[in-house]
């Protein structure tokens, strides 16, 4: 996945955020380096989806429509968490889907 044109950069306690205002696949989404990390992966422990989720859910108020581009990696996570029983240090899939809805 490429995603490029930041139009925002946050530095916030050495996290770097950019909010993405153009991107080769929809109307804008958030780009760093955990998110970068997560698309290049088929699957990733719990946790570390929550942690890349925490940071898109923290740039909605830069990013119209935000909330929509991780919508089903936020319920791949919730059945995830069912199914190993809440243990976030399991492993879960993460489809192409999931990517192309995040990029």
């Amino acid at each position: 996945m490429n995603c490029r044109g930041a139009s925002r950069v946050a530095n916030s306690n050495s996290r770097l955020v950019r909010t993405q205002t153009q991107k080769t696949q929809g109307p804008g989404s958030v780009q760093a380096p955990a998110l970068t990390e997560l698309l290049r992966k088929s699957r990733e422990k719990i946790r570390e989806v929550a942690r890349v989720i925490g940071l898109l859910v923290a740039a909605i108020p830069a990013v119209e429509l935000g909330k929509l581009h991780y919508r089903q990696l936020e319920m791949a996570k919730i059945t995830a968490l069912q199914t190993e029983k809440g243990n976030f240090d399991r492993w879960m899939v993460i489809t192409e889907g999931m990517k192309t809805n995040l990029c």
